[in-house]
């Protein structure tokens, strides 16, 4: 693969590195398509969704949808289509395709396609200011002092370790915003009616 010198300087230090990788499950193919970023991996094997990653073609036959359909769900959560043959899903991206047909049974399929469109953009602001939370606060400061890959990697790890909390938070905030959404809507509706009412047989005011 050529990740690996043992005449260079930095020999013992990628050492550590590709054996810590290699301890989180990193595979060749992993290590040969991150050689750039070999530190950042780290978090990529703690924050995939399944071990094995699906074609297009598997993503359909275990999804029970059609091509059409995952493209167009994957479109409006903000990725682009798949190369050929490129193994772009994870077995849970599939796994939860599976249940489109439950929610298109209540909300309708334009009404998910566009709900996708919403939770995509809005996870995708937060990836990316956890991403310049990580850089600025915590990957700066250990380039700064000295820079050490195998900590990079570890910090990597620890801040992927801290994601079940924040999805916990993500699912916690999430529900209390749906009440508070309900119960303004629902005010919104008593105020119709109230004008409704206003407006009403005996009331003096006309409707417009």
């Amino acid at each position: 693969m050529g990740l690996y010198d043992p005449n260079a300087p930095d020999a013992t230090e990628t050492l550590a590195l590709l054996e810590y990788l290699a301890g989180l499950g990193a595979t060749k193919e992993d290590l040969t398509e991150f050689r750039n970023e070999l530190p950042g991996l780290a978090s990529v094997l703690k924050l995939r969704s399944g071990r094995d990653l699906l074609t297009l073609d598997e993503t359909v036959a275990r999804s029970g949808l059609s091509e059409d359909l995952v493209l167009r769900i994957n479109r409006a959560a903000g990725f682009p289509d798949p190369e050929p043959g490129a193994r772009s899903f994870s077995e849970r991206q599939a796994d939860l395709l599976a249940t489109f047909a439950s929610a298109e049974r209540v909300f309708g399929r334009d009404a998910i396609i566009q709900l996708t469109r919403v939770l995509g953009s809005a996870t995708e602001r937060i990836a990316e200011a956890v991403v310049s939370a990580f850089l600025i606060n915590v990957q700066a400061p250990i380039v700064a002092e000295r820079e050490d890959p195998l900590a990079i990697a570890r910090a990597n790890t620890a801040a992927a370790d801290l994601i079940p909390l924040m999805m916990a938070l993500i699912d916690e905030m999430l529900r209390s915003h749906l009440i508070a959404a309900r119960r303004t809507f629902r005010g919104t509706l008593d105020g119709d009616d109230a004008a409704s009412g206003a407006c009403g047989p005996g009331s003096g005011a006309r409707r417009v």
